[in-house]
């Protein structure tokens, strides 16, 4: 279905930094109708919107509120998965926004999230993006 595999291709073109494609995956779903999507397809579209807004200026708190209205998303619709993901994100960004505190908290919820289903590759990934700041 196209909520399943927009979620993949956002995941995906997170991973490759392909922005260009997040640009075009955007595209399919027209910005003035995203507001009344499914949780799921308004969680990734959101999320694939801040992280191209990502790629073309520095952390800004739109990235952020962008982030955040994804987690909300994937909260509400019961996407553990993904909004842990997003979250894992939005600590490097609030980061780099000095909002230390609020990263940290975000990392320790991900780091139990990843522990207990055995995700150790998402695990080094959130090592070696908070390895900088500690």
């Amino acid at each position: 279905d196209l909520c399943t595999a927009y979620g993949l291709l956002t995941d995906a073109l997170c991973a490759v930094k392909d922005h260009e494609g997040l640009i075009h995956l955007l595209e399919v779903v027209p910005e003035d109708t995203r507001a009344r999507l499914p949780l799921a397809m308004r969680g990734h579209t959101q999320r694939a919107a801040a992280i191209r807004d990502l790629a073309v200026t520095r952390p800004t708190t739109d990235v952020a509120a962008g982030l955040e209205a994804a987690v909300t998303a994937y909260r509400k619709w019961g996407g553990t998965l993904y909004e842990r993901r997003t979250q894992a994100q939005l600590a490097g960004v609030l980061d780099s926004l000095g909002r230390h505190g609020e990263a940290q908290e975000l990392r320790a919820t991900v780091r139990e999230f990843y522990t207990e289903i055995g995700a150790h590759a998402w695990l080094a990934d959130l090592d070696r993006v908070e390895a900088p700041s500690r």
